[in-house]
C-alpha cells in the first residue's frame, strides 16, 4: 500500500497517493469563491516537486467527461488522455477521463 498525502492551500486541498515510481491524485478541492486565481495551478505543481524528489516518474488521475474546465486545466499541465471509462461516475452519470504525466524524464 502507498502513502497518501494531503496539500492545503488557503482556498484549495489536493489529495493524493503514491507507492514506487507511480501516483494517483484522488481528489483537488478549491473552494468556488477561490477558483480562477492559480491555487490548483499551484497545488498540483507542489505535489508534483514532492513527488519527484520521492521517485515517482508517473502521474495518473481521473476526470469527469463533463467537467471542462479541469479537464483543461489538467491538458494545460501537460497531463495526456489514455482511456476513457463509460458509465464510471454516477449522481450524474459520467465517463471518467483517464489521464497520465511523465513527471521525471529520465
Amino acid at each position: 500500500m502507498g502513502k497518501k498525502i494531503r496539500f492545503n492551500k488557503l482556498g484549495g486541498e489536493i489529495e493524493f497517493s503514491y507507492i514506487f515510481e507511480s501516483a494517483d491524485i484522488l481528489s483537488l478541492e478549491i473552494q468556488n469563491k477561490c477558483r480562477r486565481q492559480g491555487i490548483a495551478t499551484t497545488l498540483i505543481l507542489n505535489m508534483e516537486n514532492f513527488l519527484k524528489k520521492n521517485g515517482v516518474s508517473f502521474i495518473f488521475l481521473e476526470v469527469r467527461k463533463n467537467n471542462m474546465p479541469t479537464l483543461k486545466l489538467y491538458q494545460k499541465l501537460n497531463f495526456k488522455i489514455i482511456a476513457i471509462r463509460k458509465g464510471y461516475y454516477s449522481s450524474p452519470k459520467d465517463d471518467a477521463i483517464i489521464m497520465k504525466k511523465n513527471i521525471n524524464f529520465i
